[in-house]
């Protein structure tokens, strides 16, 4: 009796490689969705970190100047709302916005210029004083909100700053 040996070529068959190249193709799909979503979230997060970072900035200047300042008043000049002070050299200040960018005057000086970035946009400065009349027995109280909306996300990432302030100088 004689046997006969059968010998198979090793390797993969043709089916086998497209099945493989099949799942893989799959497996990448499904991956890259997620991995998209959670670029687009650290964009966002880092822009929302932006805005948070230079309005902070903004009003830890004006709570510094308008503590030390006297005379704090809101004028209307050429159709805008300003908030106007004397600062502790005796000289005006004035903030204002214009569009999306917030104003600084010093004086006679070229104004200072806190822009919105690519990143966020500053919609809207309110300043209020309270009480509208100077009250030598009561002290004035500035209250400034600044809303910073963010230009990346699809959906709508704005956020509200506010502080009030007592001048300590009267």
């Amino acid at each position: 009796m004689t046997s006969k040996i059968v010998q198979r070529k090793k390797g993969f068959t043709l089916v086998e490689v497209m099945v493989s190249g099949a799942l893989l193709a799959l497996l990448s799909i499904s991956m890259t969705g997620p991995f998209i979503g959670a670029v687009r979230f650290q964009r966002d997060i880092r822009s929302v970190d932006e805005m948070v970072d230079n309005i902070q900035m903004i009003l830890n200047v004006l709570d510094k100047e308008l503590r030390t300042s006297s005379n704090p008043e809101i004028v209307t000049i050429n159709g805008t709302q300003r908030l106007q002070f004397m600062n502790q050299e005796d000289i005006l200040v004035q903030y204002y916005q214009d569009g999306s960018d917030l104003y600084k005057n010093i004086g006679n000086d070229d104004p200072i210029i806190y822009q919105g970035t690519q990143v966020f946009q500053f919609d809207q400065v309110n300043f209020d004083v309270s009480p509208e009349t100077p009250d030598p027995d009561t002290p004035s109280r500035v209250t400034v909100s600044i809303r910073g909306v963010t230009n990346l996300s699809s959906t709508d990432n704005s956020m509200i700053f506010q502080t009030t302030i007592i001048p300590r100088n009267r």
